[in-house]
């Protein structure tokens, strides 16, 4: 097998490298990443990211001013990997490699304040770039086509229970994922079904710092070190569901075992939501460090619904497609959280 992850220097995208990594029955990667520095030191950073000893070793076939090959070793098995720098805002570099029968589109503008700053490139990447994508997947009989959208496009929905049968999206980068999928639906093609995931918010050791849990446990490790007790925050009320990023990609990665037919959408969570307080008190003790926490009206997110007290996310239809349950709790989660930031500040 022969799979193509876009989006493949991303935090999830990485993750999900490692996860496939492991399966025997894939041969070669094509990893579209975004810029050449993403090559540089893109296998070592790899074990710094993964939950279990990812032991392996790499050598360097081939290397151009886009794209570079290597040979990947783990477990006595070779694999081999090429990586392509691919902005894919280009219409012309939205395809697909020969001989790939399983992709991946991950690849997206996914910071909403990003979107909402040039709509037109938001259009091409997180739109068009899907679309042409697929278009050429189905031309090139590509077994399955994988595309990561957003729970964000259910919106501030105040229900408890939210399933696939209303969205509302309200920003740029929610209504750029369902127009996504209303592209796909409409390019649809036998020969090539399409499964689209809704995940919600998730974390884990890799992420930027411009997400919450991120720019909250590097602040506090930092201002731990300073003795500084007071730290900058946006909404703490805000409700929010989070699933560790390994529970997601080791839900992606059995994509490589389970067929699927048509077209068909599933919603990625876990099963508890909380408030971002009641989060930012999990690291506080995890860390050891009390602050005072003080609001920043830029870190506010316009249009955030402040009256939602609870979010169930119905994942029923996930469960029984996938025999897929999030398996990491979220004080586990955070503890991995924060021994990545700890080996990174200071």
């Amino acid at each position: 097998m022969h799979v193509l992850i876009t989006g493949a220097s991303g935090f999830v995208g990485r993750h999900l490298l490692i996860t496939l990594l492991r399966e025997p029955v894939i041969e070669e990667f094509h990893l579209y990443c975004n810029g050449v520095e993403a090559f540089v030191d893109y296998f070592p950073f790899l074990a710094s990211i993964a939950k279990d000893p990812f032991p392996f070793g790499f050598r360097e076939i081939s290397r151009s001013a886009d794209s570079a090959v290597f040979v990947f070793t783990l477990d006595r098995r070779e694999v081999r990997v090429s990586l392509y720098d691919r902005d894919l805002s280009v219409p012309e570099n939205c395809f697909v490699p020969e001989d790939v029968s399983l992709c991946y589109h991950l690849a997206s503008i996914s910071s909403v304040k990003a979107c909402e700053e040039d709509l037109a490139k938001t259009q091409a990447v997180n739109v068009t770039a899907p679309e042409l994508l697929y278009k050429d997947c189905a031309a090139k009989g590509v077994a399955k086509f994988v595309f990561i959208s957003s729970g964000d496009v259910y919106g501030d929905l105040i229900e408890d229970v939210i399933d696939k049968a209303y969205v509302a999206p309200n920003n740029a980068y929610s209504q750029a994922k369902h127009r996504a999928e209303v592209r796909l639906l409409e390019s649809l093609r036998e020969t090539t079904p399409i499964c689209i995931f809704r995940p919600f918010n998730h974390y884990g050791p890799g992420q930027s710092e411009q997400f919450v849990l991120s720019r909250f446990t590097k602040r506090l490790l930092e201002l731990k070190t300073l003795g500084v007790s007071e730290l900058t925050v946006g909404n703490l009320e805000a409700v929010r569901n989070f699933t560790s990023v390994y529970d997601v990609v080791e839900l992606y990665g059995r994509l490589t075992h389970v067929d699927i037919e048509s077209i068909s959408t599933y919603n990625v969570a876990s099963n508890e939501s909380f408030r971002i307080s009641e989060l930012l008190s999990k690291l506080i003790d995890i860390i050891g460090h009390s602050v005072t926490c003080v609001v920043d009206s830029e870190l506010l997110r316009a249009g955030e619904n402040r009256q939602r007290t609870s979010l169930k996310i119905d994942c029923s239809k996930t469960h029984r497609a996938f025999a897929w349950q999030p398996q990491l709790s979220i004080n586990d989660g955070l503890s991995l959280l924060v021994d990545y930031w700890a080996k990174r500040v200071g």
